[in-house]
């Protein structure tokens, strides 16, 4: 029974579905209208818009479709070094036009501009160039001093830049003016020889200008200009050479060998080979060469043109040498005597032994006009026992007020006849002492 209820079921549903079938016919017109069709396709698409646009200029692109398509979305991107931009159009009549603000064009360079709808794309190139050259021009200068002899050079470099920050074109015009120094007793029309124009293009975003010195020294002033942009004042010194052949010259005065008087050593007026004086401050080298050989140097700057200084009085007489050295240039020698200044006449010695002490008394110590010899002044002392050279005992003591003494201790010294022996500058003196058993 179950068998024969499915097998009737499924005979029903069949009959059903051929009546069906029979009595709605299908209209094919009408089925072919229920079927979408697909719309026009873009198939190209161009772009138009000005090759060169200066920076910060809004433009316009221009799109156009074949076919000509009305309601179309279109896309445009703007690609530069700034980045990419993204902007959406509809097409009227197969047309869009799209405006590019300021923002979009203040970075200067290339630009590409692709247009996309569904599988078409349209491409197009321009230039954003710089604008004119603005405030503040930016000059450097450097280096800031040279040598005023007509061969050494400073370089002027200019960055020229539009209001954006973008270099300017290449190929700008840029002009330096330098105002050169000229001598003080310069007239009106030495004047004007003292500004000199300069000009270079801008090449690689900067333009550079070498200015020679000339052979007057001082400040050098200049500034660049580009277009209607000015830059500040920028100032290079033009400063003097090596210095011509030069002498030094000493004071007037007495001359004494104390070893302790002063006397002023100072040079000529030092300039260079052009008349230009060598700048306060350059070290000046003096080399003194004593009487006893001995070499010393005595640092000094000049000041108004000229450097000095004060040597101390060699302790022997004799004669001492001088020199001066300024950079690679040295003064003609000058020689100097001094007399004698210390022990004019013989000295006179005392020696005073003590039950402890041997008290050695000099004096009076005179110079060459028998006064006495400055406070300070070393006066040396010699012990010497009589046949033995090599157990001499030596002592210096200072000069004040024309007398010099020595204390030794005769605990020291053994028993002995001793010769004593004083010596300050050239003069010398002696005398005898007995040292007997302590």
């Amino acid at each position: 029974p179950r068998l024969r209820l499915v097998v009737w079921l499924f005979l029903s549903m069949l009959t059903a579905v051929v009546i069906a079938w029979h009595v709605l016919p299908v209209d094919d017109s009408q089925s072919a209208a229920n079927v979408s069709q697909p719309g026009p396709i873009i198939e190209q698409i161009t772009l138009s818009a000005p090759p060169i646009v200066t920076a910060g200029t809004p433009f316009t692109v221009t799109i156009r479709s074949r076919p000509a398509l009305d309601q179309a979305e279109v896309a445009l991107y703007l690609f530069n070094t700034d980045g990419t931009r993204r902007f959406a159009q509809v097409l009227h009549q197969g047309q869009a036009h799209v405006p590019i603000a300021v923002a979009a064009t203040e970075v200067a360079g290339a630009v590409e501009l692709v247009a996309q709808s569904g599988a078409a794309t349209g491409r197009l190139q321009l230039t954003i160039v710089p604008g004119e050259p603005v405030e503040p021009l930016v000059a450097l200068a450097g280096p800031r001093s040279i040598t005023a002899d007509g061969k050494h050079w400073t370089m002027v470099t200019a960055l020229p830049h539009d209001r954006f920050g973008n270099a300017v074109a290449e190929g700008t015009l840029v002009t330096v003016r330098v105002l050169h120094p000229v001598a003080a007793t310069a007239t009106d029309v030495e004047l004007m020889d003292g500004v000199e124009l300069l000009t270079a293009q801008t090449q690689h975003l900067l333009a550079w200008i070498r200015v020679f010195s000339r052979t007057v020294a001082g400040r050098m002033e200049m500034a660049a200009t580009a277009g209607a942009a000015h830059s500040p004042e920028r100032t290079v010194l033009a400063v003097p050479g090596a210095p011509a052949p030069f002498a030094i010259h000493n004071e007037p005065s007495r001359r004494v060998a104390d070893g302790r008087r002063l006397v002023t050593v100072y040079t000529d007026s030092l300039q260079d080979r052009f008349g230009n004086v060598l700048l306060d401050g350059t070290a000046v080298t003096f080399i003194v060469t004593d009487p006893d050989g001995t070499t010393r140097t005595l640092l000094a700057q000049i000041i108004d043109g000229k450097a000095a200084v004060q040597l101390q009085s060699p302790a022997i007489p004799g004669q001492i040498h001088v020199e001066a050295l300024v950079h690679n240039t040295t003064s003609s020698p000058l020689s100097l005597d001094f007399a004698a200044g210390i022990g004019t006449t013989p000295i006179v010695v005392r020696a005073v032994p003590g039950t402890e002490v041997l008290t050695l008394i000099a004096g009076p110590l005179l110079g060459p006009l028998d006064q006495y010899i400055p406070d300070g002044s070393e006066v040396h002392f010699t012990l010497r026992p009589a046949g033995k050279v090599n157990a001499t005992v030596e002592v210096t003591a200072p000069a004040s007020a024309g007398f010099a003494t020595a204390v030794l201790r005769i605990s020291t010294l053994p028993a002995a006849r001793y010769q004593v022996l004083v010596s300050a500058g050239v003069g010398q003196g002696e005398t005898m002492v007995e040292l007997g058993d302590n």
